[in-house]
């Protein structure tokens, strides 16, 4: 007993009480033996013979029954608990009954089966290992042995393990049930990754999950299985089972790289860039290399994307919209959500109008714009005070040529720059643009809002008037020019002018320009003269252009100028002191009364 072997110790203890029927210490030895190898029952038994032959008075009889007695218990309470599958009890009882039966190596493998089911395959080997040592045709040491094998996806050695269990024990019911769900399952998971590289996807996805239904335990190859299956859901663009699934193989094995890759990956089909980001953050945990910071820094920015403003939806248009379908959207949904429109409605309502004209507003600069436009199809957010992603900097400071409408050639010096009357160079000017199509950058100070002189893009809209001649003033964007009062429809009754060449001035908005009297449409009875290259002149509107003569169709016998900046222009010629169009009459002009009608002014 001192060197462990109980059961040679037994085999003595027993031929010593068969020599002398009276030797009490003979049977308590016996005893000890059969609580030793986990025995109570036959412990029990022994007892009360040596309780009958000593008369029950011998301390060491009693001592040894409470003993046989709590083991009993422990293998009562074991027994539930494995009935629950609740393995942490189950070994816990275990280790109380092994303080007894110390030598009892069918609890011992039995605890080993338990911890295999809790996963812990280190610990079981561990003990199955060091019975093998002694004992190494025990059957169930090896099916243990071979159960961890299978449940870490080795089955190949699980399988020897089965099969050299089944020649020593053909009867072995675990033996047998587990060699033929390892075998169901690996011929499962064999046949879906056949299907699956044929490109037979729903053959495949049918297949593992059929090979996930036989072993619920087999946390290891489920892991793969669950993540097999994420691959090929994300190949039948079911980007929602495919996270489902990779959650799940995570759930079974934490350190599962691919998963995290494959589920960040849906993530961002899925537009959920946070969780992408989270799933690539694990994933540099897990193994830190270049091509995982790569990933990371682009989830970053695929999230700092999708907070900025879509455009593209808040003018309704596609991402593949022209200029054309984006002015028109634009005007609808200026006209929808004009604050003057609303300007009875309540606050609430006002605000949302107005936030939303502005929205418009914005989006307009820049898809309008080609530069922002592209800018902005790159990722690169307006809106953000930093500018940019990442490498690609403060983007939002656009370096412009001299030919951009923020800078213009000085009529005084055609070769400089305006405003800063520099030789035109395209990095010299960084100026943002104002998404306000009503703010311009002002060309003194080109870092700053016209009309307010302020470098924020927020500013109070005004109201466009309906009257094309009246514009609101750049100085005072609430008032009309030329006229500087509120902008009210009603206020600036204009009549157009019959004669197109004579056109309200914008100095007196009530005075024709040129002859600057009020615009009555019989005031001008004008006759388009026959030349087509030749119009009055508006400072003298009874006189040609260009050659500030009486108006005879034959007196011009013109040219074409090569020179494009130089045209000849319509003129005007009267018959018989009466007006009379082109065209319109076949008789020939009377020098005197021509003389007489210039003469007179009119």
């Amino acid at each position: 007993m001192m060197l462990g072997k109980y059961s040679e110790a037994l085999h003595d203890a027993r031929e010593a009480t068969r020599l002398d029927h009276t030797f009490v210490k003979g049977y308590i030895r016996v005893a000890k033996c059969n609580t030793a190898l986990g025995d109570a029952t036959a412990a029990l038994s022994v007892l009360r013979e040596a309780g009958e032959v000593g008369g029950g008075s011998q301390g060491g009889v009693r001592e040894e029954t409470a003993r046989a007695m709590s083991l009993i218990k422990c293998q009562e309470e074991i027994e539930k608990a494995y009935g629950k599958e609740d393995y942490r009890t189950a070994i816990f009882h275990l280790d109380r009954a092994l303080d007894l039966a110390v030598g009892c190596r069918a609890m011992k493998i039995r605890k080993a089966e338990y911890l295999v089911m809790l996963q812990r395959y280190a610990e079981a080997q561990e003990m199955v290992n060091e019975i093998l040592q002694f004992d190494n045709s025990n059957v169930d040491a090896i099916y243990v042995r071979g159960l961890c094998l299978y449940y870490q996806d080795n089955p190949e050695a699980a399988f020897n393990h089965f099969t050299h269990v089944l020649r020593l024990a053909p009867d072995h019911t675990k033996a047998k049930d587990s060699y033929k769900k390892a075998k169901a399952l690996k011929q499962k998971k064999e046949e879906g990754n056949e299907a699956f590289r044929r490109g037979r996807h729903a053959e495949a996805l049918a297949l593992y999950s059929e090979a996930l239904s036989i072993d619920p335990r087999n946390t290891n190859t489920n892991a793969k299985l669950y993540f097999n299956r994420a691959t090929v859901n994300s190949k039948l663009s079911r980007l929602e089972s495919a996270t489902e699934d990779c959650t799940a193989a995570i759930n079974l094995d934490d350190g599962y790289l691919k998963a995290y890759l494959r589920r960040a990956k849906c993530y961002q089909q899925l537009e959920r860039h946070e969780d992408a980001v989270r799933d690539y953050e694990k994933v540099l945990r897990l193994d830190k290399n270049q091509e995982h910071k790569r990933l990371l820094q682009e989830a970053k920015v695929q999230l700092k994307r999708s907070k900025r403003k879509d455009y593209y939806k808040i003018l309704g248009v596609t991402k593949t919209a022209s200029d054309d379908e984006i002015k028109k959207s634009y005007k609808k949904m200026a006209l929808i959500h004009h604050p003057d429109r609303h300007s009875s409605a309540s606050e609430k309502d006002k605000n949302d109008h107005e936030v939303k004209f502005k929205e418009i507003g914005e989006a307009y600069a820049v898809l309008t714009d080609t530069k922002k436009r592209a800018m902005y199809d790159r990722g690169h957010d307006f809106n953000d005070p930093d500018g940019g992603f990442g490498h690609e900097g403060h983007t939002n400071l656009t370096p412009i040529s001299c030919h951009a409408p923020l800078h213009t050639l000085s009529r005084s010096s055609p070769t400089l720059c305006t405003p800063c009357h520099a030789p035109p160079q395209p990095s010299a000017h960084p100026v943002t643009l104002l998404p306000n199509p009503l703010h311009t950058l002002s060309r003194s100070s080109p870092t700053l809002c016209t009309p307010c002189h302020a470098p924020q893009p927020l500013h109070t809209l005004s109201t466009l008037l309906p009257n094309p001649l009246h514009t609101l003033s750049r100085s005072s964007p609430t008032l009309c020019t030329p006229c500087h009062a509120p902008p009210q429809p009603s206020a600036h009754p204009v009549t157009l002018h019959s004669n197109p060449l004579h056109t309200l001035s914008r100095s007196s908005p009530t005075l024709c320009t040129p002859c600057h009297a009020p615009p009555q449409p019989s005031a001008h009875p004008v006759t388009l003269h026959s030349n087509p290259l030749h119009t009055l002149s508006r400072s003298s509107p009874t006189l040609c252009t260009p050659c500030h003569a009486p108006p005879q169709p034959s007196a011009h016998p013109v040219t074409l100028l090569p020179n494009p900046l130089h045209t000849l222009s319509v003129a005007l010629w009267c018959s018989r002191g009466r007006a009379v169009a082109s065209g319109r009459s076949s008789s020939t002009p009377d020098p005197e009364a021509l003389t007489t009608v210039i003469n007179s002014g009119k």
